[in-house]
């Protein structure tokens, strides 16, 4: 059977679905102008069939007429449909993305490798081809069941309360304005505002233990921090340690090799290489994980720069040997 989708059509789909689901309501004439500058080019034929594409990929849009505008009457995203698309259809969005990953193969935060890998994983399942050279881990996360309802909840753009129980502490009732759900290291984190302190504050959302809710609290944030450039020079999730700061770090092989080719962060530059050691560097706040970082390297690595984090590691080794050590 001939695919419904083009190349063309599957990049009109993306164009048009950006419009829509922001939720508001556009008139055929509206989708046009919006989208008189995007490529490829649209004319009303076609908008018009991408829609009813659209509806049958279960997307709830309207008729469209003088009372009532194209818009999503529920949330609607592809991969929520992708169990309505056929074979060959699931092929033309492969061959979309492989177009993606060729022109952006270090788009990371779009998590571009995962969702190509995924669609090629159903792909070869659909056409009956084995799995047994393809294997993902599989993490079980107790944090995860409150990904969706989080997600909803940050829709509003109000004061959640919810209730938090460090590993070393008691359960007690928390208040935050999110602004961000961040995954590191297979652990999500709910990121805000302390609508009374007006202070950043990070939770694992495996230490929350009851459903969160909306508060009635009423709260804006007078200045929203800039999440993405917040965390440009973070290794993790945690803000201590700043300002970033140039380190250097010299590991020695075989051990080197594994963060050459695995880096901690997108700064990751090489210095220098021989045949005995690689000298790294990065630009970083010197916060926990990057700490946890430089102690998993040792004894085959120097922090050569700066001199605090030399100094700190220095007196971890003494503390421990001093400690654990004694004869």
């Amino acid at each position: 059977m001939a695919s419904e989708l083009s190349d063309n059509r599957i990049r009109r789909l993306f164009n048009l679905h950006k419009i829509l689901r922001s939720g508001q309501s556009f008139t055929k004439t509206d989708l046009m102008d919006r989208l008189s500058n995007s490529l490829p080019p649209v004319n009303e034929r076609n908008l018009l069939a991408d829609i009813a594409f659209l509806r049958k990929l279960g997307a709830d849009i309207p008729p469209g007429h003088k009372h009532s505008a194209f818009r999503y009457r529920r949330p609607f995203s592809f991969l929520s449909a992708n169990q309505q698309l056929d074979f060959n259809e699931v092929e033309d969005v492969l061959a979309y993305f492989r177009q993606l990953y060729n022109q952006m193969p270090v788009a990371g935060f779009l998590n571009l490798d995962r969702m190509y890998l995924a669609l090629q994983n159903r792909a070869d399942l659909l056409a009956g081809i084995s799995q047994d050279s393809l294997e993902f881990q599989i993490v079980v996360y107790e944090g995860e069941k409150w990904i969706g309802p989080l997600l909803k909840l940050m829709r509003d753009k109000r004061v959640l309360s919810f209730y938090y129980q460090p590993f070393e502490g008691q359960e007690s009732a928390k208040l935050l304005y999110p602004l961000l759900l961040k995954e590191f290291n297979n652990r999500w984190f709910l990121i805000g505002l302390h609508p009374e302190k007006n202070r950043l504050e990070t939770f694992a959302l495996d230490r929350i233990t009851r459903a969160p809710r909306l508060a009635d609290m009423a709260y804006q944030p007078t200045e929203v921090p800039e999440m993405k450039d917040l965390f440009k020079n973070i290794l993790g999730i945690s803000l201590e340690g700043g300002p970033a700061v140039p380190i250097r770090i010299r590991i020695q092989k075989p051990r080197a090799m594994y963060v050459k080719t695995k880096p901690w962060h997108s700064s990751q530059k090489i210095e220098t290489e021989d045949e005995h050691s690689i000298t790294f560097s990065w630009f970083l706040f010197q916060n926990r994980e990057l700490k946890s970082h430089v102690m998993e390297y040792l004894p085959d690595s120097e922090v050569l720069e700066p001199q605090e984090l030399r100094t700190w590691v220095l007196e971890v080794v003494a503390k421990v040997l001093d400690s654990n050590y004694k004869s």
